[in-house]
């Protein structure tokens, strides 16, 4: 084959807590896993996986439920059976991946919110005969299978985590177990795969073309307060002044980062504390948001700290950091910087209006021209 890859089996299932955590997507959820997997010499062979209506926390035996497996290399599904019909078919997949783990078919199992007690009993039986690594979510399944003999290396509970980091959680500790070079692969929409430099991942232009949607509502809501009977809309207006840079802060996190929900929080954290910068202060706050999220969960994974643990860091603590040096550091300058482009706007109004109606307009013509066409709005906005 060339290159010594390692062989994991996903076993679990949608699981209590999980369901609403990316659990009740099979589809969306292993794709994060054979994503993050392509960024290390890493092959998922073998996938068990049990998809139900809902919670499994107060679920019945007579709810619906369908079998996820692996077929020449793609997720496939069984037909919608009852959850006990499902289980059934799990017991009999169960043995089939048990075999395969005592031929050395199976080099570690990584557990979703299993059932070492049931559907799972087998497989991680032998895991534990043969002492390959296992690694997951699931707080109590993951205590089980520890019960079972199993030599888990990192577990982990399922409370705050997310497909991406759950599946970068697993592959940065199974690529310490076997010391193979790992890099978390960032996908930027559904198609394109970016790895590499998180800086590169800084894009004011897709930051600002996110956010316009909130320019707009901004410039409209400005326009409509105008309108007799709609004067209650400026509070309103004066509302989303104060939003603006938190949207941008959370979608530039989300953007830099990568990591979607815990950027998300981070960017929004940062925002918030960073709101009095404006616009300018909340882009920056965002960013910086972004990269300390990236670095602070890649050190997490690096030292086995659990799944939920990691996400709280990456979310929470690189949010608060960098908005702490956006409200001190960042907020002033760009205050200062904002309040400078509106007398400079306010002097050319009162020096001669058309004369800056002109400029403006040569601004607006040279962005869209330019291909920049959310640089357009900020002149009218401040206008």
């Amino acid at each position: 084959m060339g290159k010594d890859i390692k062989r994991v089996a996903i076993v679990g299932s949608s699981g209590g807590n999980l369901y609403a955590q990316g659990g009740d997507d099979p589809y969306t959820m292993m794709d994060e896993m054979f994503a993050q997997g392509s960024g290390v010499d890493i092959e998922i062979s073998f996938i068990q996986f049990i998809g139900a209506s809902g919670s499994m926390d107060t679920i019945s035996m007579d709810a619906k439920a369908n079998l996820y497996f692996l077929e020449q290399g793609h997720l496939c599904e069984s037909e919608i059976k009852t959850l006990k019909e499902i289980n059934q078919m799990a017991v009999q997949m169960d043995a089939k991946l048990a075999s395969q783990i005592e031929q050395g078919q199976i080099d570690a199992l990584i557990l979703l919110s299993c059932d070492p007690k049931g559907v799972n009993h087998q497989a991680l039986m032998m895991a534990a005969k043969k002492q390959i690594p296992v690694t997951g979510t699931g707080g109590t399944s993951m205590a089980n299978a520890q019960a079972l003999g199993c030599r888990v290396i990192s577990p982990s509970g399922t409370t705050g985590t997310t497909n991406r980091t759950r599946a970068i959680s697993a592959m940065a500790a199974l690529a310490k177990e076997w010391h193979l070079k790992y890099q978390p692969v960032i996908k930027s929409g559904q198609a394109k795969v970016q790895q590499g430099n998180v800086w590169k991942r800084i894009n004011i232009h897709g930051i600002m073309m996110a956010s316009l949607p909130g320019f707009i509502a901004m410039a409209l809501c400005l326009a409509l307060s105008k309108v007799p009977g709609c004067s209650g809309l400026e509070k309103v207006f004066n509302d989303l002044i104060a939003i603006l840079p938190v949207i941008l802060a959370a979608i530039a996190a989300r953007q830099v980062s990568g990591l979607d929900e815990v950027g998300i929080v981070a960017g929004i954290i940062a925002g918030s504390m960073a709101s009095d910068g404006g616009i300018i202060g909340g882009l920056i706050a965002g960013i910086l948001a972004g990269v300390l999220s990236y670095y602070l969960l890649n050190l997490c994974f690096s030292h086995n700290v659990p799944g939920t643990t990691a996400n709280i860091v990456a979310g929470g603590l690189s949010g608060l950091a960098a908005g702490l040096v956006g409200m001190v550091g960042i907020a002033p300058i760009a205050l200062a910087l904002g309040n400078g482009i509106n007398s400079l706007i306010t002097l050319a109004l009162k020096f001669n209006p058309i004369l800056a109606g002109g400029f403006a307009g040569f601004a607006i013509w040279f962005a869209l021209m330019g291909g920049v066409y959310h640089a357009a709005i900020l002149p009218i906005v401040m206008l």
